[in-house]
């Protein structure tokens, strides 16, 4: 065979030979989730101001796992995969936090791990 030279290979004998290496893995299906920001806002803003929107960044995230678990989501509500809130109380300019996800068992993988949730608060 050819020599092969690399950091990721620690061969610790010269005299071991490889013809073939089997890898197992599972694959799972993959869907393509709306974030929806309802309820990730606690309090009210100060007297005059008003949320005039919540978005969320990225406005969709990538979500693999049990084919069951995914079949039955539509969309991916943060308050179910995070326990951080937005609190606006007394606030009267906008407000953007990182929100970070929790995987639940059923999810092995998420796009990414957070959400940028911005509130806009404005003037009534």
């Amino acid at each position: 065979g050819e020599d092969v030279d690399s950091a990721l290979i620690d061969v610790t004998s010269q005299s071991v030979s490889l013809d073939s290496i089997i890898v197992s893995q599972t694959l799972y299906p993959m869907k393509e989730l709306v974030i929806n920001t309802s309820d990730i806002v606690t309090g009210t803003p100060t007297a005059g101001y008003a949320i005039r929107r919540v978005s969320a960044e990225p406005t969709t995230i990538t979500a693999a796992g049990k084919s069951a678990y995914l079949s039955a989501l539509n969309e991916l509500h943060l308050t179910e995969y995070t326990d951080q809130r937005i609190d606006v109380t007394n606030l009267d300019t906008s407000v953007s936090r990182n929100i970070s996800l929790t995987k639940p068992s059923d999810i092995v993988f998420f796009g990414s791990d957070t959400v940028l949730v911005t509130v806009d608060i404005a003037p009534e």
